[in-house]
């Protein structure tokens, strides 16, 4: 082979392998910078429909999972923020995060009404999926508020419809 023997080509190759190697790293690191939020990142459950005034005193009861909201866990306030001017959207933030291994009560001591949220169904999802990177994470499916099943990704309590 004597093209082999010449300096050229062989520097050529050394090129052209260096090249693949920087673009293949290249590809597989862009792919992999966005965080994937999920079931297990859950900090918090949005309010429609409410008057500012009825959020000001919410609860959040942590139930163990199918106990008929029988056996009680943990409770802790609601710190709820106003998401629009028209004052109907608020989210109502805990400081534990929202697991979708328990079940829950809210409760709105200004009007006296409870939502009880349970029956969480999740599902395996891919997120940064690229060239040699696949990343996982747990995606919220739906949910029943009041008994009512839900499709939804996030947690959300409306006034006027449950």
């Amino acid at each position: 082979m004597i093209w082999l023997k010449n300096k050229k080509f062989r520097n050529f190759h050394f090129i052209v392998i260096g090249i693949l190697v920087i673009l293949l790293f290249s590809l597989n690191s862009c792919c992999t910078k966005k965080y994937c939020s999920g079931a297990d990142d859950i900090n918090g459950v949005t309010l429609t429909n409410f008057d500012s005034s009825e959020v000001k005193n919410v609860f959040i009861v942590f139930y163990t999972k199918d106990s008929n909201f029988n056996e009680k866990v943990d409770s802790l306030p609601l710190e709820v923020s106003n998401l629009n001017d028209p004052d109907k959207i608020f989210y109502g933030h805990t400081s534990k995060k929202i697991n979708t291994d328990f079940d829950y009560r809210l409760y709105f001591t200004t009007i006296n009404k409870e939502y009880t949220v349970s029956s969480f169904k999740t599902s395996e999802a891919k997120c940064n999926t690229c060239f040699l990177a696949k990343d996982t994470f747990i995606k919220l499916d739906g949910y029943t508020v009041n008994q009512n099943y839900r499709d939804a990704y996030e947690i959300e309590i409306d006034k006027l419809n449950d």
